[in-house]
């Protein structure tokens, strides 16, 4: 293999490489912009979804089933270590639609 072929080869595979993230209700990966992002930060908690916001983040898919697995495993309280009420878990259903 040439440099030349060696150099290309390094584009293409920077080129072709998509952000992944895994789904905290499914545990799935998928593509960063197929996600839901949510921040803790000192404001709270938010959607995030320009996903650029500072803060400790995870994703989410986009669907009521991935919320509703999260919910039950408790995946929110031990990503951002702390107690949600169900008030919030109505907010992102809501959004979600």
């Amino acid at each position: 293999m040439t440099s030349l072929q060696r150099r290309m080869e390094k584009i293409y595979q920077k080129m072709s490489k998509v952000p992944e993230r895994r789904c905290l209700g499914c545990m799935k990966s998928f593509p960063k912009k197929d996600l839901i992002r949510f921040v803790k930060s000192d404001e709270g908690i938010c959607m995030d979804l320009d996903q650029k916001k500072d803060g400790r983040g995870f994703y989410l898919c986009r669907n009521e089933s991935c919320l509703n697995k999260a919910i039950k495993k408790r995946a929110f309280e031990r990503a951002f270590s702390m107690d949600l009420d169900m008030g919030f878990f109505d907010f992102i259903r809501e959004e979600m639609d």
